[in-house]
């Protein structure tokens, strides 16, 4: 299975998503804040980064970029990880061609969600999740 890395202030919200993925078969590291994520980015590789939108430090969507920006090497796929309003979620997405999203209200289906985003092609347009 897939190695995921969750960024999110939150740790109860770390703490239910990490529960659901291992439970799914998954290896689940998670970060609270965008240092400690970006740290374990480097030091792990994952297969796949949920990234809460809103941070305090660094919103999502800017730390999306500037890892982006400031990486040399292909990045893991990428998926917005909120509590959003689902049509705000799916525009934000595409905004920052994130590779998916996944509300926190509405964690049913997640695992099928992950399956489907780590199996999309890198070049693959998909509709965000």
């Amino acid at each position: 299975m897939a190695l995921i890395l969750i960024i999110d202030d939150q740790p109860e919200s770390c703490e239910l998503v990490q529960e659901i993925l291992e439970d799914g078969g998954h290896q689940v590291l998670t970060a609270t804040s965008w240092i400690d994520g970006t740290s374990q980015i480097h030091r792990h590789h994952p297969d796949l980064i949920l990234i809460d939108v809103q941070m305090p430090q660094l919103r999502g969507p800017q730390g999306l970029q500037l890892l982006r920006q400031f990486t040399n090497r292909k990045l893991p796929k990428m998926v917005f990880l909120s509590a959003m309003d689902e049509g705000e979620l799916h525009k934000l997405t595409k905004l920052h061609a994130a590779d998916g999203y996944i509300q926190k209200g509405n964690l049913t289906g997640i695992l099928e969600k992950i399956e489907e985003i780590l199996s999309s092609s890198d070049d693959e347009n998909s509709e965000p999740l």
